[in-house]
């Protein structure tokens, strides 16, 4: 079943994905993904031991890889290879896009390892450090059978009969075309894999230390390179100096706690290596053209409508208690529980905001009863608890008043 991808995740202290559902027995998975939706809309840096066979069915993204940089338009597709670094954005118009994804095992094609098969047709092409990715374009000749063939293969349904070797047929065809076309390109220097090791291992330092004050030394001690060596490295393969690279993956990270925590900005900033709450501000207007707090809310907007009706099903069964507290009196047992049961519902700001409505109330029916005193302010000096006069009458204008300040209280901080 190709599932909806809008972020991914990774294996701890790495930047290898973890593919969710890819089993031993049936190491494959489809997905489709829309880039804008992923948290800072793009999907960052990392790598897989698996292939990676795509098909752009609508949109243009951007694809990088240590070697290259390639951007594809509607209707091209392409082969990323065995644990190559690579990451993609939008395209230059930054409209909506999607991705259609095969994700499998090399031995999903080749069957046991060290077989005939797996020596002639898969190992050359998986082991060529030279070929990360092999792009595909419809405008190419040479490419428009493969193409059609990789739009097929995701039409073949889960229900079909014989479905795993439908689809293993379907691969393996795509498997030869994409392996002749990349004959000529296997046939070069291999110059790639030490610096891509290299690479890949000062990535994970900072994935593993972000969090921290990091230094170029650091980073480049640990794939035991120089400076220089560091930074030569990051500038041809990642497009981008160390100290982008640590911005964007801090970026990244924020991102994904704003999506998925409800964590305090300042918690945030500091937990992904940003320091304070402003400097990280600063680093999403200029990247992301927000702040984070409205980053935050467009993320949520999708469930605005449900949150708010839920929301106001709690709201209308807390104003009820709260207009019973007024009218009757608060001192009796039931309506204390009642005070106590909304204030845990609901909250503290929302309470807080109805004893406020109930002191002006108060105040301004002081004068109307010159019999009362001072005592029969809101606030009992015994306890602390909420007394009103068992006598006060509230005329109905007074309870629109009431519903009315709260409620537009509640939905101005909610929406």
């Amino acid at each position: 079943m190709m599932k909806k991808v809008s972020q991914i995740s990774f294996y701890t202290g790495s930047r290898e994905e973890l593919l969710p559902g890819f089993t031993s027995k049936f190491p494959y998975i489809s997905s489709c993904s829309d880039i804008t939706k992923h948290p800072g809309h793009f999907c960052p840096w990392h790598w897989h031991p698996a292939m990676e066979l795509f098909y752009l069915k609508q949109g243009s993204l951007e694809y990088n890889t240590p070697g290259s940089r390639i951007l594809l338009a509607e209707g091209c597709g392409g082969l990323i290879n065995s644990n190559v670094p690579h990451m993609t954005r939008p395209g230059p118009d930054f409209a909506s896009s999607t991705q259609l994804l095969h994700l499998f095992d090399p031995s999903f094609i080749s069957g046991v390892h060290g077989s005939l098969i797996d020596e002639k047709y898969v190992t050359p092409l998986t082991t060529a450090s030279q070929i990360e990715i092999i792009p595909l374009y419809p405008d190419h000749p040479e490419h428009k059978q493969v193409l059609s063939a990789i739009r097929d293969s995701f039409l073949i349904s889960e229900n079909t009969p014989g479905y795993e070797l439908k689809l293993r047929s379907a691969l393996s065809d795509i498997w030869f075309q994409i392996f002749e076309l990349a004959l000529p390109l296997m046939q070069t220097k291999d110059r790639f894999d030490k610096r891509n090791k290299r690479l890949r291992l000062m990535m994970v330092y900072i994935h593993e230390h972000y969090a921290e004050k990091i230094s170029v030394k650091d980073i480049a001690g640990t794939a035991f390179a120089s400076e220089r060596e560091c930074f030569r490295l990051f500038h041809d393969c990642l497009h981008m100096s160390p100290a982008e690279y640590i911005k964007n993956y801090r970026l990244q990270a924020a991102c994904d706690m704003l999506a998925n925590t409800r964590e305090h900005i300042t918690f945030i900033s500091q937990s992904c290596g940003f320091g304070s709450s402003s400097y990280m501000g600063k680093i999403f207007r200029e990247s992301m053209g927000c702040t984070p707090n409205e980053y935050r809310t467009k993320l949520r907007g999708g469930y605005k409508m449900i949150v708010r009706r839920i929301f106001a099903i709690r709201f209308a069964i807390w104003l009820k208690c709260c207009i019973s507290c007024i009218i009757g009196s608060i001192s009796s047992i039931p309506h204390i529980r009642l005070a106590v049961f909304c204030y845990k519902k609901a909250e503290i700001r929302y309470f807080f905001a109805f004893l406020c409505t109930i002191i002006i109330i108060e105040m301004n029916h002081i004068p109307q009863n010159p019999g009362r005193t001072h005592d029969c302010l809101p606030l009992c000096r015994s306890g602390g608890l909420l007394r009103l006069n068992d006598s006060l009458q509230l005329e109905m204008p007074t309870y629109i008043y009431l519903a009315v300040f709260i409620s537009s209280h509640y939905f101005r901080i909610r929406a």
